[in-house]
């Protein structure tokens, strides 16, 4: 019985330390991730009104989907734009600015 119970919680220590060592793999994926996609996963976040079981590829694997384009071009235009009016905004900065986007939808939903 308690040879039992070790081997259950040996079982669940290696399930947890291989989520948590995939969770380290996508937090360094994300932070070297380009400034654009960081954007484009923000902008995504405050825009997208479908329902994401079926109605948004985003969380599909690969990065070619229609809503990562779509998003990805929308970020590339704000980037573009921000440039053309002679900002110039570090990496932090930009990334403040539509975090602050986002925290403003959250905080101001029609209840």
């Amino acid at each position: 019985m308690l040879s039992d119970n070790i081997s259950k919680l040996e079982q669940e220590i290696a399930e947890k330390e291989g989520k948590l060592q995939s969770l380290k793999e996508e937090r360094t994926k994300m932070a070297n991730e380009p400034i654009s996609m960081k954007v484009a996963r923000v902008l995504h976040d405050i825009l997208c009104h479908s329902n994401h079981t079926d109605g948004c590829d985003w969380m599909y694997k690969g990065d070619n989907t229609y809503a990562k384009r779509f998003y990805s071009n929308m970020s590339a235009t704000f980037l573009k734009n921000l440039g053309n009016r002679g900002n110039n905004f570090t990496e932090r900065e930009i990334l403040d600015i539509v975090e602050s986007l986002y925290e403003t939808k959250k905080n101001n939903r029609v209840k």
